[in-house]
């Protein structure tokens, strides 16, 4: 059941909506419910013509697994290649992670027994502190890189029916049951390197371990090697669907290219996958190297990011009624200056790099821990930022009301 406050709050996002203008979208009555100002959802259980036959399929797939009346619905669009998108990318999160689960506990089941649980870490006890610091800093940059790109997809979540609550714990029980999971298995794989000749062979940090933990299976190795190479690139299907909102919230003029009154999400996806691919052709020698490189970089300015956001929501919006004018999104006197999120990530960017510990570079406050530094920047960087941006934001409000 809907609690009455959620409803409150379901019936305010209504009111704010105006009927928009903008090029290429629909134009939206303030009753209508709206999750984007280019999208229209439907209602729950409602038929939407089409001639679409991935909009058919997963409209069928949608009334088998029940997700219409779990809040999910399809969206009302007018360019049939954004239906398709999105209609592909809900099959795609149904039914990709099954062959990769599957294959995964293949591979615990082959290569746990060579998991040395008793390996003991090298060095003295800072030394060991540093690089378990750094080790869990990486892990947590590769987890938050989802935290400004989820918008993306509970946009599509009925708040009638999917709570905001509902929605952070989905999102958080996800994330943290499938990077554990594969953290173990990688930890595990790195542990056997020393006992088995073949897996030290293969080398820590490439895909011929993987392949290696599946040797004793024999020539159905391949099969499961296919299935964990064709996962990765399932993997990267979000990524590069979301590069397109990363694209156009640059700014008013990405927002309408390539002219206006067009659609261009796929212009920016496209060009998305070509730097992509052009980075991993690039660097495939080094490609773990690097990938932890900017990994972590990552992590310094997407923490910064989340402590400002989380700051901005539950200390200042919480107060304002309404919480946000959703059609002033796109009206530049309206919307804050910034200068007190600009000041507090640059403060929290300078403490970042004060306690980064990467290959390139070790800050000085990092190289304080053992023999070869801590990287403790993705940590002091987020608290850093948490604590100068509430008084920068109090002044900002003051001083320009907005």
């Amino acid at each position: 059941m809907t609690s009455a406050k959620e409803q409150a709050q379901h019936l305010d996002l209504e009111k704010v909506f105006e009927p928009s203008t903008l090029p290429g979208t629909a134009v939206v009555t303030p009753t209508d419910t709206v999750r984007s100002n280019a999208d229209v959802l439907s209602e729950p259980g409602e038929v939407l013509p089409s001639n679409n036959k991935w909009l058919l399929f997963s409209s069928r797939i949608e009334q088998v697994l029940g997700l219409e009346s779990r809040g999910i619905h399809r969206v009302k669009s007018h360019e049939q290649t954004a239906e398709t998108t999105l209609s592909f990318m809900q099959i795609l999160v149904i039914f990709a992670w099954l062959p990769q689960f599957a294959v995964l506990l293949i591979l615990f089941g082959t290569a746990g027994p060579k998991f040395d649980v008793y390996w003991q870490s090298v060095g003295d006890s800072a030394t060991i502190a540093g690089h378990r610091i750094s080790f869990f800093s990486v892990c947590l940059s590769s987890a938050v890189t989802y935290a400004p790109s989820a918008a993306d997809y509970t946009v599509y979540c009925d708040p009638r029916i999917v709570s905001r609550w509902k929605a952070f714990w989905a999102v958080l029980l996800g994330l943290t049951l499938s990077f554990v999971a594969t953290f173990v298995l990688g930890v595990g794989l790195a542990s056997g390197l020393q006992n088995d000749p073949l897996w030290a062979a293969a080398g820590a940090g490439s895909g011929a371990l993987v392949v290696a933990g599946f040797d004793s299976l024999g020539n159905f190795v391949k099969f499961c090697s296919v299935i964990v190479a064709l996962g990765l690139i399932s993997n990267m299907v979000p990524e590069i669907y979301s590069s397109g909102i990363n694209f156009q919230i640059l700014g008013r003029y990405p927002a309408i290219v390539p002219r206006p009154g067009y659609r261009p999400r796929f212009v920016w996806n496209t060009i998305g996958l070509f730097v992509v691919a052009v980075c991993a052709l690039a660097g495939r020698n080094h490609l773990a190297q690097i990938f932890t490189n900017f990994l972590a970089l990552m992590g310094y300015w997407i923490s910064i990011w989340i402590a400002i956001t989380l700051e901005d929501q539950f200390i200042f919006r919480r107060r304002m009624r309404p919480e946000y004018i959703w059609s002033d999104w796109d009206k530049q006197e309206k919307l804050p200056i910034g200068l007190a999120a600009l000041a507090a990530f640059c403060i929290g960017w300078a403490g970042a790099v004060l306690c980064m510990a990467q290959f390139y570079f070790v800050g000085p406050l990092a190289k304080l821990i053992g023999r070869d530094g801590g990287d403790m920047g993705t940590y002091v960087g987020f608290c850093m930022a948490g604590i100068v941006y509430p008084p920068l934001r109090y002044w900002e409000l003051k001083k320009f009301g907005r």
